[in-house]
């Protein structure tokens, strides 16, 4: 009920940092009790565009439901350009929302990562990208660097080993 819920979020803001909870895609009583203690409230899309319609209900529903515009964010994922790259001003236009983060696609780490070989590697673009959006969520602005464009960085990226990026076979 959204009494034992709005009960169970107070108790863990006593006692943690940041809590995230995860909600069902329906916008309903326990998402209004989740928004009356949430600092933000994040909708996930991805960047086709039928998702980002569906993102842009979601954060009508939100609005409609009492959520602060300052809390309505996006987390755009699954992005096939480099994230800093992306055209952040275009997709909240699309959306009509502001966009928390930018998370690269990147099958190969994932896949590493659910085989369990490693976790994804703070050093890969995607462990960039969550470093940054979880230092959003600490208040702290960890700035994702832009790729390296040059004729120089060119030439290196062509001669350097590359990893296997074919997708890792769990048994």
């Amino acid at each position: 009920s959204p009494l034992n819920f709005d009960r169970l979020l107070g108790f863990a803001k006593k006692r943690y940092d940041i809590v995230i909870v995860d909600l069902p895609e329906v916008v309903d009583h326990v998402t209004e009790a989740v928004s009356y203690h949430s600092k933000n409230m994040f909708v996930v899309s991805t960047p086709e565009p039928i998702c980002l319609e569906v993102a842009r209900r979601r954060l009508r529903q939100l609005e409609a439901r009492g959520t602060k515009a300052s809390a309505r964010r996006v987390i755009l994922n699954r992005v096939l350009q480099h994230p800093a790259t992306v055209d952040v001003e275009e997709y909240e236009k699309v959306m009509g929302g502001k966009i928390a983060a930018v998370l690269p696609n990147d099958y190969a780490v994932i896949q590493e990562s659910i085989a369990g070989t490693s976790s994804v590697s703070l050093d890969s673009l995607l462990g960039k990208a969550y470093l940054t959006l979880a230092g959003s969520l600490a208040g702290k602005d960890i700035p994702l660097e832009r790729p390296d464009n040059t004729f120089a960085a060119s030439l290196k990226n062509l001669f350097s080993p590359k990893k296997r990026t074919d997708p890792v076979k769990v048994a």
